[in-house]
């Protein structure tokens, strides 16, 4: 009886592995057409405890708004090396994954931080973010996955003297796991440049992506420029506001007194 059992318990697990296999695989990032009893055709994101749309002026923020509803944060990054010099062009992590950090916990080189830090070839750069540090943005990221649906980019000289060409400067977002090697997706702002506005020092890139602490986003700046880097946000997954509704939930229910 025992070992029927076994044989028994051991097919039903083969049967689940193989419906895992067949219908759940995600791994290469796209959506699967897996059907469930918990299968929303009309989700839009709206009321969800999960989601947040923090800073909105909008009453009913979805997905379906969530652009025209976005939150900007900035940074400003300069690379004061002058040009000539060898490496100039300096690239660094403004969002970086569980793979940029040191075994003690420490940022890895090339990793943003608010002031003064090494970008990946060892070239000195600043940092300044401007609602928040490039440091608490990023531990906040790593706690809330963060969408981002577009982003704002100009280049200044870094001794303020006009603007500068976005030149070859790339945006690569690399998403991370220990599982399987994953795809690099990258951006070249210069491609978005309007020929109306006339303008190869400002770039609206209408890209969207999601950071945390599974996604490298890497930012290569030119030598003698200052890159301001407008972050368009969208929805994030906020854990500590999710309790915070449900609590609320619950207190208008009458279950938990005031």
């Amino acid at each position: 009886m025992k070992r029927n059992q076994q044989f028994i318990g051991r097919k039903a697990m083969q049967a689940i592995e193989k419906e895992a296999n067949d219908n759940l695989s995600n791994f290469d990032g796209y959506e699967n057409d897996y059907e469930d009893d918990n299968y929303e055709d009309d989700y839009d994101g709206s009321g969800d405890d999960h989601l947040d749309f923090d800073g909105s002026n909008s009453t009913d923020a979805s997905f379906r708004n969530e652009a025209a509803n976005s939150r900007t944060i900035q940074f400003m990054v300069t690379n004061a090396i002058r040009e000539g010099v060898t490496p100039a062009r300096a690239s660094f992590y403004l969002n970086p994954s569980f793979v940029n950090f040191n075994a003690d916990g420490t940022r890895a080189t090339g990793v943003a931080k608010e002031g003064t830090f090494n970008s990946i070839e060892g070239i000195a750069l600043t940092a300044v973010g401007s609602q928040t540090t490039v440091d608490n943005f990023q531990r906040f990221v790593y706690r809330n996955p963060t969408r981002v649906v577009g982003m704002r980019l100009s280049a200044t000289g870094a001794d303020g003297a006009g603007p500068r060409q976005l030149g070859d400067m790339k945006i690569r977002i690399m998403p991370q796991s220990i599982f399987n090697q994953q795809g690099t997706k990258e951006i070249i702002p210069a491609n978005f440049i309007s020929e109306t506005v006339m303008k190869d020092n400002v770039v609206t890139v209408p890209a969207k992506f999601q950071m945390d602490d599974q996604v490298a986003v890497l930012f290569t700046i030119e030598p003698g420029a200052t890159l301001t880097i407008n972050l368009m946000i969208g929805a994030t997954v906020n854990n500590a506001k999710s309790l915070d509704r449900k609590v609320g939930r619950a207190k208008r229910n009458g279950v938990i007194k005031a």
